[in-house]
Formats: C-alpha cells, sequence, structure tokens
C-alpha cells in the first residue's frame, strides 16, 4: 500500500538484530576502528584534536541550547512565557556557547549568524521538510569557488521540551562522525558535508542542489523507464556498497534521496544508521523500511 510522505517520516519502529557475523570488504578494521576513521585529508594531530572535539561535543549539555533568547522570537511563543525566562536566557548568554566550533579538517565551523544568512532566515521558501530531531532548509553559499546550493539540516531545541532533547548533543556528534568517515565522505552517491554550526544551535550543511526527490518522480508520467532503472541501479549499488562495509541505513526512503537532472542521486538525510557487521544492536528505522541485517 502506498504511503504519504508524513507516514514514511513520521513512524518510527524498532528491530533488534541478531548476531550472526556477516562478510564484508573491509575485514581488517574493527567497528570501533570504523567509528574513528577521520577523513584522510587532515593529519594525524589534526585527527586526534577532531576526536577529541567530537567526544566533548557529546556530553554538552543541550538545556544550553533550548533557552536562547532567539528561538522565542516567533509569534507561537506568547510574552509572557518569554519573560518567565528572562533569567535563564541571561544566564544561558553569561555563560557563552557551551563548546566553541573548530574546523574539521575540509568541514568549516560557521557562526550561527552564517548558518541563518545561510538560509535566508527561517522563511517558508527555504523550509523543506521536518526530518529527525531537524528541520531541512534549502540555502545558498558563497564560501569557496562562487555560489553554490545547498541543504542545510537544523536541529530543533524548541518547547515544549521533550524526552528526546538530552539525545540530541550525542547523536549530532555521532553524525559529524559519520559524515568524516571515508567511506562515507568520499561516496558519489552521498551527500558531501561542507560545514557544521554548534554555536547557539546544531546545524549540519551539505553539499545538494534540491530540485527534485525521488518522492516527488515517482508519480510522474514524464519520469521514464529508463530514468526509473538508472536512479534504482544507483540505489541497489550504495545499499550494496555500505552493507558490504557493515553498515546500514535506517531510513533509506524515497524523500530522502535528491534526483538531478540527469538522475543522478544523492542520499542527503537517514535518519540514523550503524555499524552492524559483528554485534548486536537496536537498529531505528523507517515504517515498512527494513535492511537485510536487522534480521
Amino acid at each position: 500500500m502506498e504511503q504519504s510522505e508524513s507516514e514514511v517520516s513520521g513512524h518510527q519502529v524498532g528491530v533488534e538484530s541478531n548476531s550472526k557475523k556477516r562478510s564484508c570488504d573491509v575485514t581488517a578494521e574493527s567497528n570501533s576502528e570504523k567509528r574513528q576513521l577521520i577523513s584522510g585529508s587532515v593529519l594525524n594531530s589534526d585527527e586526534e584534536e577532531i576526536r577529541q572535539f567530537i567526544e566533548k561535543l557529546k556530553k554538552v549539555d543541550a538545556y544550553m541550547y533550548v533557552f536562547r533568547r532567539e528561538k522565542f522570537k516567533c509569534p507561537s511563543v506568547h510574552d509572557s512565557m518569554t519573560r518567565s525566562l528572562q533569567s535563564r536566557f541571561d544566564k544561558t548568554e553569561k555563560m557563552g556557547n557551551p563548546i566553541e566550533g573548530i574546523d574539521l579538517g575540509s568541514v568549516k565551523h560557521f557562526s550561527y549568524d552564517k548558518v541563518i544568512d545561510i538560509i535566508g532566515g527561517f522563511s517558508e521558501e527555504s523550509y523543506v521538510k521536518d526530518v529527525l530531531f531537524a528541520r531541512l532548509y534549502r540555502g545558498k553559499i558563497d564560501e569557496w569557488s562562487g555560489p553554490q546550493e545547498v541543504i542545510v539540516k537544523k536541529w530543533n531545541f524548541y518547547f515544549p521540551i521533550n524526552r528526546w532533547i538530552q539525545a540530541n548533543p550525542t547523536y549530532f556528534a555521532w553524525l559529524l562522525e559519520f559524515m568524516l568517515n571515508p567511506l562515507v565522505s568520499s561516496h558519489h552517491n552521498m551527500a558531501k558535508l561542507i560545514g557544521f554550526s554548534c554555536d547557539k544551535t546544531f546545524a549540519l550543511v551539505y553539499d545538494v542542489n534540491l530540485k527534485h526527490t525521488l518522492w516527488d518522480l515517482i508519480p510522474l508520467d514524464t519520469f521514464s523507464w529508463s530514468a526509473r532503472m538508472k536512479v534504482a541501479k544507483q540505489v541497489v549499488e550504495t545499499l550494496k556498497f555500505f552493507h558490504q562495509q557493515g553498515i546500514t541505513f535506517c531510513t533509506f526512503v524515497a524523500p530522502n534521496i535528491s534526483v538531478d537532472e540527469d538522475y543522478n542521486i544523492k542520499l542527503f538525510e537517514f535518519g540514523r544508521s550503524a555499524m552492524v557487521a559483528n554485534e548486536d544492536r537496536i537498529c531505528i528505522g523507517a515504517y515498512n523500511y527494513f535492511s537485510p541485517e536487522a534480521y
């Protein structure tokens, strides 16, 4: 049965994987070693600095990002709430950022103001959709060789505070670590991480010019059979490659796959992923999508 995008992205199902050993192309590396891999473009001393930064990021208090005055400058927040939280705002601002961002090799750290500038504010025109813990926005950046279109994933730290708030720093740090893994950063069907921010908020900046998603194209008559087969082949090859490395995507779904005018795909959002080879884990996935490693 066909399901709407909201059903696909909104329902989360937990499944427990078994302990059966799987073969991998990269058998010499353990899962813990894979998690520690940092882009080969940085020096060893820089690698250690990056690893220390990521470990520190995991321990950040999420509430330091919740009680920011900027989060409450919207019509949906009543003035009385803003006034009642004034002391919390003052305390948070006095303490400054809980962690100072650094460049992670070729991945640049952006200030909060720069992130807002990239997406042109939080306008309806730049908004794409809600995803796990965050919202996606279209943006434009002129930082290197000229203007380029990007996708910005900005974390939610909003009221009402829910039980997932404290998980945000860990998930954000894990995702940075994952995107720096050379198996991921070098793959031609994966969105390239070019920047991030931990200044007043969490944000990731991907080099993706989002015109259409696979979800948009599937119902169109203009999406020819040959084009569908080209896209399907890339999807299969991408899944196969990462499964062979012991990496499983738990939300590999059509709304998260960008398709350009030549029908080349980029995976720009995948919820959680896991390196599951030779270990037992809980995998969280989108409704009706289960990776083979989950069984």
